[in-house]
């Protein structure tokens, strides 16, 4: 099994097309979130940008409501090293075309050793889309089936791709809505 493991990340590793230095060095923890379509739960304007659109991290916090996060999972030194290899390869030879929904649910989140945000990248894994902040740029060139498949490797569980957890954030949704008064 040791075996197996070692030949397939050699096999990443070799395969890499074009290997990039990432560009952040301080980077003391690696987190992979999820959460329910924050699109429809995220109505903190920042700077009058509306959830779409704005930046989700000001002065190393979250500027989203957090407690909505459902899971996170700190990456093992193994795992980060599987990441930075996706995102430093450009591996992607994809049929993956973008769509026009973003619903964002999952984001990786790089702290600095002040537990202090420096870097995030979100994803929509069904429209292919993604947001990350100014530094992360220029690492995009993986796959998303292969970071979605990352995701699900180290434990997370909530891509909203059955009938159950679609219904679980539909009624996750409408409570909010109600809430804010915005259906009845």
């Amino acid at each position: 099994m040791k075996f197996i493991v070692v030949f397939i990340l050699s096999l990443l590793f070799f395969s890499c097309k074009k290997e990039k230095e990432f560009p952040l060095k301080n980077v003391a923890k690696v987190e992979f979130i999820s959460y329910y379509d924050r699109t429809v739960w995220d109505t903190i304007k920042v700077n009058g940008k509306n959830s779409i659109y704005k930046t989700l991290v000001v002065n190393g916090k979250f500027v989203f409501d957090s407690t909505f996060i459902r899971e996170k999972i700190v990456l093992n030194k193994s795992q980060e090293s599987e990441l930075l290899t996706l995102i430093t390869c450009d591996t992607c030879i994809s049929e993956e075309l973008p769509a026009a929904c973003y619903m964002p649910r999952h984001m990786i989140v790089f702290r600095n050793k002040k537990n202090k945000i420096i870097a995030y990248n979100e994803f929509c894994f069904h429209c292919i889309g993604s947001r990350q902040s100014k530094v992360l740029e220029n690492y995009q060139k993986f796959c998303l089936s292969d970071m979605s498949a990352l995701f699900e490797k180290v434990g997370i569980k909530y891509f909203a791709d059955n009938e159950e957890q679609q219904r679980e954030e539909s009624v996750f949704n409408d409570s909010i809505l109600k809430a804010r008064g915005i259906i009845d």
